[in-house]
């Protein structure tokens, strides 16, 4: 991506603050980092998560300026984690880490491993048993 660091940045923080008003400053930040990482991994595209709503960020140059936007989604993880026997105590921490780090691992009500993975390009949300190590 050919956006300045510090310019992705500033709009990422202005995208979020849409998004979600007067949140706090170090998760904000962390937010902030996120999503420029993903923009700069992803084509100019990022997802935050919330158990309600999934928000997927996109910034693009588009004839010599730059363009932002975010897309709003009903949420889908509270559905597919019960398909999976995930418990609803996990859910919060599920989706912070896929919006910092678009992976997260727990363990199901009935102890298989199970790896939650996201792709904002296509604004996917993957579900996967991880084998166990001794099988």
């Amino acid at each position: 991506m050919d956006i300045k660091p510090y310019v992705l940045r500033t709009i990422a923080n202005a995208e979020l603050e849409k998004a979600f008003p007067c949140q706090a400053r170090e998760p904000r930040e962390e937010l902030v980092t996120s999503v420029v990482r993903q923009w700069t991994t992803y084509g100019g595209n990022a997802g935050i998560f919330t158990i309600p709503i999934h928000y997927y960020f996109s910034v693009r140059r588009r004839d010599g300026a730059i363009v932002a936007g975010t897309e709003v989604l009903p949420g889908t993880l509270r559905e597919h984690l019960a398909t999976w026997g995930v418990v609803e105590r996990d859910l919060p921490r599920v989706a912070w880490e896929l919006s910092v780090a678009q992976m997260a691992l727990l363990v199901n009500n009935e102890g298989v491993t199970v790896r939650v993975t996201s792709d904002p390009r296509d604004h996917t949300i993957r579900f996967e048993e991880v084998p166990d190590p001794d099988d």
